[in-house]
């Protein structure tokens, strides 16, 4: 498993750590630490974008929040079921 973190501290001193975490399993992931899932999908080439809500001219890949007590496999698939219908 391959981990990268960050740490962003913005202009009102909140900090902010993010971690990407590359794996094949989500047996690997801690689920206390996942606030937040995105999905890369494909259909045939194409990759599926839904309509940011916040800029209504960008497009971003599938995701949201992690709800309490879900698991981020559980989330993923809620959240490509809600966004792409």
């Amino acid at each position: 498993m391959q981990s990268l973190k960050n740490i962003y501290t913005s202009a009102d001193g909140k900090r902010y750590v993010f971690e990407y975490v590359e794996t094949d399993s989500f047996e690997d992931i801690d689920n206390k630490k996942c606030k937040q899932v995105i999905a890369f999908a494909f259909h045939g080439e194409k990759m599926i974008l839904v309509n940011n809500v916040r800029r209504p001219k960008e497009f971003i890949p599938l995701g949201g929040s992690v709800e309490e007590g879900e698991k981020a496999d559980d989330s993923l698939i809620r959240e490509i079921k809600e966004e792409s219908n």
